[in-house]
């Protein structure tokens, strides 16, 4: 068995990953004000602010090169549900203002990532290594809001928000080499994240790929 810190490759390997990301919840800014419909069948007007948003968890596809102790992919996420749970207040001119909690659908309907690695400890042992170490990334996303319900009410936000954002993590991987070809198999977490008009709470996510030396 050998241990280095920053430990060569020999030569690059090109990567094409399934990854799948879990436990995402987004912190967001923003309010709204838009009208609704009672169960009733009344008009109302209901105003709030979708605070957090929970994603469920979705499968991408990632493309990236390693190469020595660096690593760069190129990540795609496409119509990811979420949901929004937060407080509303709806106003009609036959009853007084009430407060009541409400949902609201959220699609990511898509999302980039360009993603950067650097592997700080490898440990090897015939043809299968692991890396520790960590990553940085850079994302773009569209975010759509769609229908809001409460108990007494239904309403449309019918807004888009477009972001970018970057985030800081570590990951631990571990590959297996037969010849020229590579396996791959990256756990990430995300240490912390700022974005516009948004903040990842948390994201970790797991890779499984096929990778070839060139």
């Amino acid at each position: 068995m050998s241990s280095t810190v920053l430990q060569s490759l020999d030569s690059p390997t090109l990567y094409i990953s399934a990854i799948r990301q879990m436990g995402v919840s987004w912190k967001i800014d923003g309010s709204f004000s838009v009208d609704g419909t009672l169960s009733n069948s009344e008009s109302c007007c209901v105003t709030g602010k979708p605070d957090s948003i929970a994603f469920e968890d979705a499968t991408g596809i990632s493309l990236g090169i390693t190469w020595s102790r660096f690593d760069i992919a190129l990540i795609a996420y496409q119509q990811v549900e979420g949901r929004s749970k937060t407080q509303v207040t709806n106003c009609n001119s036959s009853m007084p203002d009430f407060i009541e909690d409400a949902s609201i659908d959220i699609t990511m309907e898509w999302q980039f990532t360009l993603l950067g690695r650097f592997s700080i400890f490898e440990m090897n042992l015939g043809v299968v290594g692991c890396q520790l170490g960590v990553e940085a990334g850079g994302s773009a996303s569209k975010v759509e809001f769609g229908e809001g319900r409460s108990n007494s009410a239904t309403f449309e936000l019918d807004e888009t928000m477009n972001t970018v954002g970057a985030y800081v993590g570590s990951f631990v991987g571990l590959n297996a080499k037969v010849g020229g070809i590579q396996g791959r198999a990256v756990a990430s977490l995300s240490l912390g994240s700022i974005g516009d008009g948004y903040s990842a709470e948390r994201m970790y996510s797991l890779s499984l790929g096929l990778g070839v030396e060139f």
